[in-house]
């Protein structure tokens, strides 16, 4: 940096030398003198401190290596831009330090220590318990048969023994099922107890019965049982026949029907009305108030068809008392519940809309006469009328038809 502002400097004289005054026109005079040198120019300014430099990362723990080498020293500060011509100026002050080196890596680990002496050998174990006695051997085989020796000499004969008793079922004949294996003199109504009768040959034996798939039996000795059945249908069950020497089984198929009630046809299952079998009337239809809304004609007919006869009842509270009973109309050549009016003397049962609408008065009501008011008025599903009192669907009423062979 100094050399070239010192170069700088005599550049400048020679330059300042070079413009001295000429002389008179005449031959060549003598070079003139050489001027002043010029005045060193100023030191530039020191240059910024280097950066320190980054510390190496540690290494793995171990045992101590050997100390690594010195960092490199920092490199030096950039030079000063060269300041204009001119006197030296003062020297710069020096610049800051060199950061200082990355750390060395880790020496080396350290070599093995030696080995030790060995120790001093053990004493002997103590003696091990003894072991469990060995399994006996297998027996040895059989030795070889003795010949037989001769055959004794016979004995004199035995006497004869007594004769024996016979056995008990010595000349007693299998017992045995006859046909019909098992008897009933009545029909057997469900729910209604039945006598039965098992039917065997006689072996002169007192005879016991046992049963297979009879549930409700009552059996006491001999050949005769009680038997109840639930359910309408066919049922099937089965006998089993002992006297001590043999035994016989038989399979026994019945018939069980509904019970007769004379004072309702088959099936019925209304509301039930005053008993009239005592007239011959059997109840088809009955129908009370809480259900009004929900049975219709039809369904109130539904049991009444196919008989001589209808009569009709009713009552005005909910109680088995008719406050009225109608006389009897004939059901010759007529389907109650047909598209058709029915029409009777002193009372008419009239299709209407999707159902149908009972009248009897005295007043002779046709077909489409309507009144609640008569002696029974029946609007299926709409209205009631009972001996002149109306809405009687309203205060707990009955609505009842039995018919006659």
């Amino acid at each position: 940096m100094r050399l070239s502002h010192l170069t700088f400097s005599l550049s400048i004289a020679l330059l300042v030398a070079c413009k001295g005054e000429k002389g008179d026109a005449g031959p060549s005079g003598e070079d003139g003198a050489a001027g002043e040198t010029g005045l060193a120019g100023e030191d530039g300014e020191t240059g910024p401190a280097g950066t320190d430099g980054t510390h190496g990362e540690d290494g793995d723990p171990g045992s101590a290596g050997e100390d690594g080498e010195d960092g490199a020293p920092g490199a030096d500060g950039e030079d000063g831009e060269d300041a204009d011509p001119g006197a030296d100026g003062e020297d710069g002050e020096d610049g800051a330090p060199g950061a200082d080196g990355e750390d060395g890596e880790d020496g080396a680990p350290g070599a093995d220590g030696e080995d030790g002496e060995d120790g001093a050998p053990g004493t002997d174990g103590e003696d091990g318990e003894d072991g469990a006695p060995g399994t006996d051997g297998e027996d040895g085989e059989d030795g070889a048969p003795g010949t037989d020796g001769e055959d004794g000499e016979d004995g004199a004969p035995g006497t004869d023994g007594e004769d024996g008793e016979d056995a008990l079922c010595a000349g007693v004949d299998a017992i045995e099922f006859l046909s019909p294996a098992v008897s009933t003199e009545d029909i057997i109504y469900a729910g209604e107890p039945q006598t039965f009768t098992a039917n065997l040959n006689d072996t002169s034996l007192e005879v016991e019965l046992a049963f297979m798939d009879l549930d409700s039996f009552t059996y006491e000795s001999g050949t005769t049982f009680v038997a109840t059945f639930d359910e309408v249908g066919t049922s099937s069950f089965a006998v089993i026949a002992t006297d001590g020497c043999s035994m016989d089984v038989t399979t026994v198929l019945v018939e069980v029907e509904a019970v007769f009630d004379p004072s309702t046809v088959p099936g019925f299952a209304g509301e039930p009305g005053p008993d009239l079998s005592a007239e011959g009337l059997a109840q088809c239809g009955g129908i009370a108030a809480v259900d009004y809304m929900t049975v219709s004609g039809t369904e109130f007919y539904s049991l009444c068809e196919g008989y001589s006869e209808i009569v009709f009842a009713c009552s005005t509270a909910s109680d088995l008392t008719p406050e009225y009973t109608s006389s009897a109309f004939s059901l010759s050549g007529i389907s109650l519940t047909d598209s058709v009016c029915d029409n009777w003397p002193g009372a008419s049962n009239t299709p209407y809309g999707s159902d149908l609408i009972l009248s009897i008065d005295s007043s002779n009501p046709g077909c489409l006469d309507f009144s609640v008011s008569y002696d029974m008025y029946v609007d299926f599903t709409v209205q009631w009328g009972c001996a002149g009192l109306t809405n009687t669907q309203s205060s707990g009423g009955r609505m009842w038809a039995y018919v006659r062979e």
